[in-house]
């Protein structure tokens, strides 16, 4: 359990701390000169790529929850990331939103099941 807290924190910490220097460089010098789609645009590239190296060098069994209609449109890059992190399972559902409305109780048999609860549910993709 500590190895994985350590990875959480290492992957949350990088990308984390790289959107928040990127954000404060978009916002602040380059959405006024390029306007803030563009902006926006540029940063994504940079992003991905922090995100595909900081999930490399993780090596700890990870979950990672998503679903397609998530209006943050974080599905792809979560199965992305998933399917660069070794010991990674990723679980995706059709509809649900950001809060995974309706998945409550097959989003928790699969955090139990992860953390060595019981046998996974649910539409696991």
């Amino acid at each position: 359990m500590n190895r994985i807290l350590k990875a959480a924190a290492y992957y949350f910490a990088a990308v984390f701390g790289a959107g928040f220097v990127l954000g404060t460089v978009r916002v602040l010098w380059l959405a006024p000169q390029l306007g803030a789609r563009a902006a926006e645009l540029l940063e994504t590239p940079i992003m991905l790529v922090v995100m595909l190296v900081a999930a490399r060098s993780i090596e700890a069994p990870t979950l990672i929850v998503s679903v397609e209609d998530d209006l943050y449109g974080t599905y792809a890059s979560a199965k992305y990331t998933a399917a660069h992190i070794r010991n990674a399972r990723f679980v995706g559902y059709p509809s649900g939103g950001h809060l995974l409305a309706g998945h409550n109780d097959e989003v928790m048999a699969e955090l139990k099941a992860f953390l060595g609860g019981s046998s996974a549910v649910g539409m696991a993709r």
